[in-house]
């Protein structure tokens, strides 16, 4: 048996994945990156609620960025969109936009 082309193996993996993410939407099942956003968001309000939030947050800081460094991102940078997501999570509303396509899918 012939091997397949590239472009029929790309066609291929392009069915395969876009079947993947049909049953996640209709599945509604949350991706990494959803858990991700959440479980920052707790870190950051847990932290908030300290005896010290601002040590706590320092050391929360560090210890993410210290890894994003060891993967190549700047250091400064890393530490800026840290501190901006900080003061954007510290009002205590929740940040996240309603995922309106999973609430309310089309029929």
């Amino acid at each position: 048996m012939a091997r397949k082309s590239r472009g029929q193996r790309k066609q291929e993996q392009q069915e395969r994945q876009a079947a993947v993410r049909a049953k996640a939407k209709a599945t509604r099942r949350p991706g990494r990156d959803d858990f991700a956003r959440v479980l920052f968001w707790q870190m950051i309000r847990a932290a908030q609620r300290d005896q010290d939030p601002r040590q706590k947050l320092d050391r929360l800081r560090d210890k993410l960025t210290e890894v994003l460094e060891s993967q190549g991102f700047n250091l400064k940078e890393a530490e800026d969109v840290f501190e901006d997501l900080a003061k954007k999570y510290s009002n205590g509303l929740n940040p996240f936009r309603p995922k309106f396509h999973i609430v309310y899918p089309p029929e």
